[in-house]
């Protein structure tokens, strides 16, 4: 599985694997505790596909059992045509030393920092968009660093159409900077939820954009295309 990873050259890949007996569906990535773009592209397949006949399926994953539910679009909003896919994720924060941070990100203005329990991912508030898009990573320190990856955040420009500019960076499981996260997006998405009360964002991670809305406390909706060939 390495190997065909190797060649896809991409920042992850999943691998799925159907146990039948046990009418479980599992999705492995090798090296990742869990993949939100891999469980999502998987559960279109598995949905799509007609591999399984139910709305409902389990992901043995390295992080535990994760249920995915195949819901009809007029069940959220007014459209009469295709399906969301929930993934069901819980996110509860810790605090960490804002002066380790702070070294780990060459002394950069840290408004808030706190780090995600279910990978231990550190999620660092900036007190600009500015200097979110002007950072200039040393991943090597990343590296030495605590916590798996890192997610730098700040409030979007007003005017900009945005609530909030992040990114992300895992030198340490062989990704220095994600160009698009799914699940620092829902991590994102709950802790603006918890400072500002909205449920409906928009959100900007530097070089690609993710439509997320709405979010009922610990419920994320990101709107994407999946592509099958």
């Amino acid at each position: 599985m390495q190997s065909v990873a190797t060649e896809f050259d991409l920042p992850t890949t999943g691998f799925l694997l159907v146990d039948h007996r046990s009418e479980k569906t599992k999705i492995q990535p090798p090296l990742l505790p869990l993949c939100g773009h891999a469980t999502l592209a998987a559960s279109h397949f598995v949905f799509e596909s007609g591999l399984v006949d139910y709305n409902s399926v389990e992901f043995s994953t390295l992080s535990g059992v994760l249920t995915v539910n195949r819901i009809p679009a007029y069940e959220i909003n007014d459209s009469e045509h295709g399906v969301y896919i929930l993934v069901g994720t819980v996110s509860v924060f810790k605090d960490i030393e804002v002066s380790v941070v702070s070294e780990m990100l060459n002394g950069v203005s840290v408004v808030d920092v706190l780090m995600k329990n279910a990978f231990d991912d550190i999620v660092v508030v900036l007190s600009s968009a500015e200097e979110v898009v002007d950072f200039k990573p040393r991943f090597h320190k990343i590296k030495e660093g605590p916590g798996r990856a890192v997610i730098i955040a700040a409030r979007a420009p007003d005017g900009s159409g945005f609530d909030f500019y992040s990114r992300v960076f895992g030198p340490k499981i062989g990704v220095d900077e994600d160009p698009i996260c799914g699940s620092a997006h829902c991590v994102l998405a709950l802790y603006w939820h918890e400072k500002s009360g909205k449920c409906d964002f928009v959100a900007y991670q530097v070089s690609f954009s993710s439509l997320l809305s709405p979010l009922p406390c610990v419920s994320v909706w990101i709107e994407s295309m999946i592509h099958m060939f």
